[in-house]
């Protein structure tokens, strides 16, 4: 019979990816070899700034990988329904790129709206999930 923390953990991941909750950070720090990757936390990160509401945001986030073994990127999620995350590779092999695009429809909300993008990759020994953030303000 499983205790109570796998319970607990289970439960959380059915509505994590069953979109019943929004995306939430890891607890704790991104998980390092997940960081390397986008260079810098600061790279995980765009606020598109106070904008005339119907503006369509787009902003790439650019991988590389530069682990000696091959990444593949098995999901991406986004926690609001104004924002779409896509990605032109899945696979890395090593020192490759790929490029995250995120288009924000801000004709769909008023005010300030943060944002999450969880990533979940795996490079073959230990998969992780990293959060990309964007925030931007809509304005009439």
């Amino acid at each position: 019979m499983p205790g109570i923390q796998e319970s607990f953990i289970a439960t959380l991941m059915v509505l994590l990816f069953s979109g019943s909750v929004l995306p939430q950070a890891p607890v704790g720090k991104e998980p390092e070899w997940g960081i390397k990757l986008f260079g810098t936390e600061k790279k995980m990160e765009h606020d598109f700034g106070t904008i005339k509401r119907g503006t369509q945001l787009v902003h790439e986030f650019k991988l590389h990988n530069v682990l000696d073994s091959v990444v593949k990127v098995t999901e991406i999620r986004s926690s609001m329904g104004p924002l779409d995350a896509r990605i032109d590779k899945r696979e890395l092999q090593p020192n490759e790129r790929a490029t995250i695009t995120v288009k924000m429809d801000s004709s769909l909300f008023i005010g300030k709206r943060n944002a999450a993008i969880l990533v979940q990759m795996d490079n073959g020994n230990s998969p992780v999930v990293v959060r990309l953030l964007v925030s931007a303000t809509s304005e009439k």
